[in-house]
């Protein structure tokens, strides 16, 4: 049976991808709550590249749970600013060595297409995680975040990707374009080159469950802040310096303030 545990150690290493791997503790926490408040469903992928996040996606999920894949693939013509290049051979062998290929749906496709009807179509159900990680364009963004928003469940999560990358101005352009348009999803937490989103009704619970874990979390440190009007919990790693030392050990700490109020 695959694992998230094995994963974690070898797999991500060897599927081509950009994710740090903190995105999967933070999906671990918001698997577990959601499982405290009866939030179930499926999961579902916009550019899934070679599976790096996709996969950590099925195996969070309960093992009734379909996971769809939507990639324009080898229709590289459909890829308008050249944002990552998916690779369909790839990506399937890699969900087979090291997710669940029995739950694995692929629907290659402009996501710009795609409907919230044959979503439910291709999954038989609501939606507990969408990641968002397609084209980077504002009109691609914003088409992107309405399609997930329209399939989550009550309490499903989207999760954006380089909303705050310099390189993607499109994707914050077209993130603060869709909460524009909505008040039903709300940001609640950022971390680790990701931005996500919940329904209104579930983000302070959210916010609340990744505080108590942030506290637990070896290497992580946390502090609440504001994106577009909305309070969200941010995660970050710990500086591994003498500051971030000093962020856990007492005895450091205290060195830490004499030599900073000498300098």
């Amino acid at each position: 049976m695959p694992s998230l545990r094995a994963y974690e150690r070898f797999g991500r290493f060897l599927v081509n991808g950009w994710m740090q791997p903190d995105v999967v503790r933070i999906l671990r926490v918001l698997s577990k709550h959601q499982g405290s408040l009866s939030v179930d469903g499926h999961v579902v992928e916009i550019g899934v590249h070679h599976g790096k996040l996709f996969i950590p996606l099925q195996l969070v999920s309960s093992p009734e749970a379909k996971s769809l894949a939507i990639d324009v693939f080898d229709d590289q013509d459909l890829n308008v600013d050249q944002s990552g290049r998916g690779n369909h051979g790839r990506f399937v062998q890699n969900v087979a060595r090291w997710g669940r290929p029995e739950a694995l749906v692929v629907r290659q496709a402009d996501s710009t297409t795609v409907t919230p009807a044959q979503i439910a179509e291709d999954t038989g159900g609501p939606i507990r995680f969408f990641s968002v990680d397609g084209g980077h364009t504002r009109e691609i963004v914003r088409s992107d975040m309405a399609l997930a928003a329209s399939s989550i469940v009550p309490g499903g999560v989207i999760i954006a990707d380089d909303v705050f990358n310099d390189q993607w101005p499109g994707v914050i352009q077209g993130t603060l374009d869709f909460l524009d348009t909505t008040h039903d999803v709300v940001p609640f937490a950022i971390g680790f080159n990701k931005v996500f989103f919940t329904t209104s009704e579930f983000a302070s619970r959210y916010i609340e469950a990744l505080a108590s874990s942030a506290e637990r979390e070896r290497g992580w440190d946390s502090k609440q802040g504001v994106f577009a009007s909305h309070a969200v919990f941010i995660v970050f790693r710990r500086p591994r310096n003498l500051r971030g030392l000093a962020a856990r050990i007492p005895l450091a700490r205290g060195i830490y303030r004499r030599l900073t109020a000498s300098a």
